[in-house]
């Protein structure tokens, strides 16, 4: 799963490890990763808040670094909530106890995100602070060519072991 044939790295929101609702999906084939291979990787965890500041749940979703003060994530994540000090951002480890743990300063969904098709699921997650940048917390790779048949890596949390979920 996590072998290339070049050295680029996809974006893929939709794809990576998310606790909500039908999103939710399963990679098969998957295998534990180091974060030095996918140091552009990050975790929000996310007690998510109404506007009208009734808390609606906990969940967590993946994201992507893009610079030191910005991460992309995907907007079903967030479209529900109003309070971002209650989101909590973590770099630089696979293990969650481990890393840098930042807050929110803010987030921006995109203009025209629609839930019901999932079209433009984009959100801009602004940090707090600005991130440390390591070795195992880098910005994502982006590219100007046109990936049409490349092969990808996704990256993300998720169940690794899905043989003692219990089906209802």
């Amino acid at each position: 799963m996590c072998a290339m044939l070049k050295p680029t790295t996809v974006v893929l929101l939709g794809l990576i490890a998310s606790a909500r609702g039908s999103m939710e999906g399963f990679i098969l084939g998957g295998e534990y990763a180091k974060i030095v291979n996918h140091a552009h990787s990050a975790f929000i965890h996310i007690d998510c808040v109404s506007k009208e500041h009734y808390l609606l749940g906990s969940w967590s979703c993946g994201a992507s670094i893009i610079n030191q003060k910005f991460l992309l994530t995907a907007a079903h994540c967030l479209s529900d909530c109003g309070n971002p000090s209650r989101i909590k951002i973590h770099v630089g480890s696979e293990n969650l106890r481990k890393g840098q743990i930042y807050d929110c300063n803010g987030f921006a969904i995109h203009f025209d995100y629609d839930p019901q098709s999932v079209t433009n699921d984009i959100c801009l997650v602004q940090v707090q602070s600005p991130l440390t940048l390591s070795r195992n917390s880098s910005r994502v790779a982006l590219t100007r060519r046109h990936m049409h048949e490349e092969r990808a890596t996704v990256a993300g949390w998720g169940r690794f072991d899905v043989s003692k979920i219990l089906v209802l």
